[in-house]
């Protein structure tokens, strides 16, 4: 199976999903530059959940979710050439979550019905889901594609075909990887 990212190819490579036609491999290759400006994106990110973090050392209280949409707009006017949108979720009920992530789901089949909402959401059907593990002292991050905890959620997923070349019979994600940082590996 391909890695789900090898960020020194600098190119993402993802299964994408319509249920009812299967699904294709894309692949987006991106320059030095639009490798940099991508990774600049997710820096920002970053330093919003860690200045959050720090805010938690400091005051020994569990922190409020950051403003976070113009680092959203950002990357969605990024993504767009290439046909995506993500969504931010960086916590719930108005606290920071220890997993804070982006999800990224094609643009053209957002509420056509297919295994997504009209808005990107980590909630339905199949997207590409970025965590960044800031809780521990070892900060990570965790790449792999998603699909739907919902209730039926599921259920849903299994109706596309490409279904069990995404999913192992376990439940877990067969493209997955973590990495230390938002570099490139030499």
């Amino acid at each position: 199976m391909p890695k789900l990212v090898k960020w020194n190819k600098f190119r993402i490579k993802c299964w994408f999903i319509k249920i009812d036609q299967g699904a294709f491999m894309k692949t987006i290759e991106w320059n030095e530059e639009q490798r940099k400006a991508f990774q600049d994106l997710l820096r920002e990110f970053t330093a919003l959940i860690d200045a959050k973090a720090q805010e938690e050392k400091q005051t020994g209280r569990t922190p409020k979710i950051p403003k976070y949409g113009s680092c959203q707009n950002g990357l969605n006017k990024f993504l767009a050439p290439w046909g995506y949108a993500c969504k931010i979720s960086p916590g719930s009920h108005g606290r920071l979550s220890y997993k804070p992530s982006i999800a990224f789901c094609r643009q053209d089949i957002l509420g056509e019905g297919f295994v997504n909402g009209e808005i990107p959401t980590p909630t339905k059907g199949f997207y590409i889901w970025l965590a960044y593990y800031w809780h521990n002292d070892a900060k990570k991050f965790h790449l792999c594609i998603g699909r739907s905890i919902e209730e039926n959620g599921e259920k849903e997923c299994q109706k596309c075909l490409a279904y069990d070349k995404i999913i192992d019979p376990d439940g877990d994600a067969y493209y997955q990887e973590s990495y230390d940082d938002l570099k490139s590996p030499s």
